[in-house]
């Protein structure tokens, strides 16, 4: 062991410099965004109405949730734990509407991750999950009171013409 002594320093001086090279590498780091607009929705009459689909806060607890980030997962490929704690969300700014009172905030999501496919689609895959759980729904019966109300015009504009025939006649 003493004659061959340089054996284990050469060994300890290779290894720190493969280490220092190693270290230099990096790792490759994946970011993907999304862009969120929560809408600011109003009442028939034109009154912008708050809730938890106006509320920037919801986001995040949305997609810090475990079954949010279960289902992106399950979208983009990947495991759960891959998206725990690589999930951030902040207010960017406001987007205007048709007055300057109505502004509806827009919302970065952004997920980091060691493969860019599966990044990109799990933070899609959350976006979309927030837009379902924030948006959908009150745009959803936003557009059927609309129809129905559509539909019962038209009715009244048909009745209105058959009576405006037979007064003509």
């Amino acid at each position: 062991v003493v004659a061959l002594w340089w054996l284990p320093v050469a060994g300890l001086v290779a290894g720190a410099i493969l280490g220092v090279l190693y270290s230099f590498r990096g790792g490759t780091n994946y970011k993907a965004t999304a862009l969120i607009s929560l809408g600011q929705p109003t009442s028939p009459g034109g009154v912008l109405v708050n809730g938890f689909g106006t509320n920037p806060r919801a986001i995040s607890l949305i997609v810090t949730s475990a079954d949010a980030q279960a289902q992106a997962a399950q979208r983009a490929d990947m495991r759960p734990a891959a998206l725990r704690g690589h999930v951030s969300v902040a207010q960017v700014g406001a987007a205007t509407g048709a007055g300057a009172a109505r502004t509806a905030p827009l919302i970065s999501l952004t997920v980091t991750g060691s493969r860019s496919s599966t990044t990109a689609a799990a933070a899609n895959a959350l976006a979309s999950i927030v837009v379902g759980r924030t948006t959908a729904s009150y745009v959803g019966l936003k557009i059927r009171t609309f129809q129905t109300t559509l539909d019962n015009v038209t009715k009244q504009i048909a009745s209105v013409n058959k009576r405006l025939a037979v007064i003509t006649a």
